[in-house]
C-alpha cells in the first residue's frame, strides 16, 4: 500500500449553496493517468474535519468523483446540529476498477461519519449508495474530487477539510 495523495491546506465552505471542492488545491490533486490502471486496481480514501451548522442544520451533501463522474453520493443529509463548532466529521471509501477503457466501470463503496459530542446519540452515519454502476473512462487522465453543497447559505454553516489521503492498494 502506497500513499498517493495527501492534501497540504485546510479548505473550508461556508455561506454558499453551491456545490463546491473540499480537496486543497496544495499541493495540486495528481490525476490517475490514462491507460495506467489494470482490472483490480483499488485506492482507498479518507477525509477529515471539523463542521458547525446553524441551530437547526440545513442539508448538506457530499459527492465523491473521478473527474466528472460520479462514484459516491450522500444525497441531501442532516446532519447532527453543531451549532457550538464542536462538529467532526470523516468521509472514508474504497473505488476498485473492475473493467478498463472509455466504458470502464468501478465498484465504489463509502460512508460519511457525523460526531459532536461524546454521547451515541451525537454520531450519525450514512451510506454513500449508488443506484448505478459508475462508468469511468480509463483512456483519459482522472482527478479524484470531493465536493461538498449546503442546503442553506450561512456563515454558520461551515465545513473544513483538515487531512485527506488517497492510498493506492491495488498494483498498477
Amino acid at each position: 500500500m502506497s500513499t498517493w495523495y495527501v492534501a497540504g491546506d485546510k479548505t473550508a465552505v461556508f455561506n454558499t449553496t453551491t456545490e463546491t471542492s473540499l480537496i486543497s488545491s496544495t499541493p495540486v490533486v495528481q490525476a490517475i493517468p490514462a491507460n495506467e490502471v489494470v482490472v483490480g486496481t483499488s485506492f482507498h480514501f479518507s477525509m477529515l474535519g471539523a463542521y458547525k451548522t446553524t441551530l437547526v442544520p440545513p442539508t448538506l451533501r457530499l459527492r465523491v468523483k473521478l473527474g466528472s463522474t460520479l462514484l459516491l453520493d450522500t444525497t441531501a443529509l442532516t446532519p447532527p446540529e453543531a451549532n457550538a463548532g464542536d462538529g467532526y466529521f470523516e468521509l472514508l471509501g474504497d473505488v476498485s476498477f473492475r473493467t478498463l477503457g472509455a466504458a470502464g466501470s468501478v465498484a465504489a463503496y463509502g460512508h460519511v461519519l457525523f460526531v459532536r459530542g461524546p454521547l451515541a446519540a451525537d454520531l450519525s452515519v450514512f451510506r454513500m449508495p449508488l443506484a448505478t454502476t459508475p462508468t469511468v473512462d480509463t483512456t483519459t487522465a482522472q482527478t479524484p474530487v470531493v465536493t461538498v453543497q449546503w442546503g442553506t447559505a450561512s456563515n454558520d454553516n461551515n465545513i473544513t477539510a483538515q487531512y485527506f489521503t488517497i492510498e493506492l492498494l491495488g498494483a498498477t
